[in-house]
């Protein structure tokens, strides 16, 4: 994939100052300038942006990937088995991508997410000095058409044995955080149980506890 990263994370920053700009000392004396410089990287911003989503989905339906989840910072591809990360960007293209980044503890990197339901994430993360789209182009796509129901996504993203890390939009976390589809069936399963025995156990309150904590964090169906 070719993407093309540097005015979309230019415009991306300076829109972030903008917008945060009253909480700076002196902002007003840089906020001219920074409107300026956001107005000339606009339109090539947006068009690079959606060059990258296109270019991103394209690929994706290339190699049969059923599910992708782009945002600012990165690629989620969902739904698929035994895809190799190098049929999407390969390491020469990621060192392009990193290429002026000063932080060489955040280098853009891949990161390979397997389930026992046979279906795996390929989960692409941009180093710290880098966008990928603009809010617009950002999404939650399946089969090239983006949904915007959360219910929606939930509930696909559970049908591939993930649960939903909450935000916008919704993707998959961490499984060392959200556990497993199996684990998290057992877990409600035992909380219910332990909600209708009323125990007031210490192991009642810390296991429902866990499932609290856990359902702030992501969401699974009927348990939005």
């Amino acid at each position: 994939m070719h993407l093309q990263v540097k005015d979309v994370t230019l415009y991306n920053k300076v829109s972030r100052k903008i917008k945060n700009g009253r909480h700076y000392h002196n902002f007003q004396e840089e906020k001219a300038g920074l409107q300026l410089q956001q107005f000339t990287l606009q339109k090539t911003a947006q068009e690079h942006s959606e060059q990258n989503k296109n270019e991103v989905l394209a690929r994706a339906n290339h190699l049969g990937i059923p599910t992708v989840i782009i945002t600012n910072e990165g690629i989620q591809f969902v739904g698929q088995s035994n895809v190799n990360t190098q049929e999407l960007l390969t390491e020469a293209q990621i060192e392009k991508l990193n290429d002026g980044n000063e932080n060489r503890w955040s280098s853009a990197r891949w990161n390979v997410i397997d389930n026992d339901e046979g279906y795996q994430v390929l989960e692409f993360n941009c180093n710290y000095d880098m966008h990928l789209v603009l809010q617009a182009d950002a999404g939650f796509y399946v089969n090239g058409t983006k949904i915007k129901n959360r219910y929606d996504q939930i509930n696909k993203l559970w049908d591939y044995g993930y649960a939903s890390k909450r935000g916008r939009p919704l993707r998959i976390g961490r499984l060392g955080h959200s556990g497993s589809k199996q684990e998290i069936q057992q877990l409600v399963k035992w909380v219910e149980e332990l909600k209708n025995k009323r125990t007031g156990s210490e192991i009642s309150g810390k296991t429902i506890s866990i499932y609290t904590s856990l359902n702030r964090h992501y969401a699974w169906p009927e348990h939005w």
